[in-house]
């Protein structure tokens, strides 16, 4: 029978990700690359897993929404935009397909993520989902050269300004890894998006890493950065103020 340190694997957060690297780099010719590589250890074995294809992408080199958003934000926009983040949720508690369509053109409820992104994407429609609908956002992308991927993207409300990260054993931790476990079993879906202001705990993107990387999908985080483009490409493509957001 297996010992229980046979059984039980380790898997590492970015900083020592970066580390173990670094002493690979000089004691043999094997490179590992952070954000992409996965190692981990089972008893006194260091296991490395290099992924087939690339797994963790950022919003713009999606080339869909490379089209749709703002490649900068002046400096001057930045603070009032990230001071306002904190108010967004996830959707509005009223949220219906008829009501979301309404509250594009005329809101009646606090500011909602899923209201930005029909701001943003003249061909997403904003509604509720539901157990059996794709996450909080979805369409088609082109990625990696590979055409008509299905992206999902599961969303958490947060302030930016919060010292604190999401951690892996946090109650928002926990339900965003089981939210993206969801869609990596889920076989008609291609990239989940990780949507939040807050910031995520080297650890817990470590094992969302290990995990995409086990079903072979690919990653998006759209963080503090990426939302503060967001709202600024809403707000001058649409004439609004971020009190009409």
């Amino acid at each position: 029978m297996p010992s229980l340190a046979e059984l039980v694997s380790l898997i590492p957060g970015m900083d020592l990700r970066r580390l173990v690297g670094d002493i690979i780099a000089e004691s043999s010719d094997v490179r590992l690359t952070a954000d992409e590589d996965v190692f981990w250890v089972r008893g006194n074995r260091l296991f490395l897993g290099a992924p087939r294809d690339r797994t963790v992408y950022s919003l713009e080199e999606i080339a869909d929404f490379a089209e749709l958003i703002e490649p900068s934000v002046p400096e001057s926009e930045k603070t009032g935009i990230r001071s306002c983040l904190g108010a967004f949720k996830e959707r509005c508690r009223s949220a219906s397909a008829a009501a979301c369509a309404q509250c594009l053109t005329s809101p009646k409820q606090s500011k909602c993520f899923v209201r930005l992104l029909g701001l943003l994407d003249p061909d997403y429609r904003p509604r509720p989902h539901h157990g059996h609908e794709y996450a909080d956002y979805s369409r088609l992308v082109s990625i990696g050269g590979q055409r008509h991927r299905q992206l999902v993207i599961v969303m958490k409300r947060g302030d930016p300004s919060t010292s604190k990260a999401i951690t892996y054993g946090s109650t928002v931790g926990r339900e965003l890894w089981s939210q993206l476990m969801r869609y990596l079993r889920d076989p008609t879906v291609d990239i989940v998006g990780i949507w939040t202001p807050r910031r995520l705990d080297d650890g817990l993107k470590a094992v969302m890493l290990y995990d995409a990387q086990r079903y072979r999908k690919k990653l998006v985080f759209a963080q503090d950065e990426e939302i503060v483009r967001v709202v600024y490409t809403v707000l001058i493509r649409r004439s609004l103020s971020l009190d009409d957001l």
